[in-house]
């Protein structure tokens, strides 16, 4: 159980720093965009 409740942590975990990495890669891509 305690394996379970690691994982399930590590997902969150990763997962918000995926959705933070595609909004600041996002965010750069505007920028480019503008600027580029």
């Amino acid at each position: 159980a305690l394996l379970g409740v690691i994982y399930q942590n590590i997902i969150i975990i990763f997962d918000d720093f995926l959705t933070h990495v595609y909004r600041v890669a996002k965010l750069k891509n505007i920028n480019f965009l503008y600027h580029g």
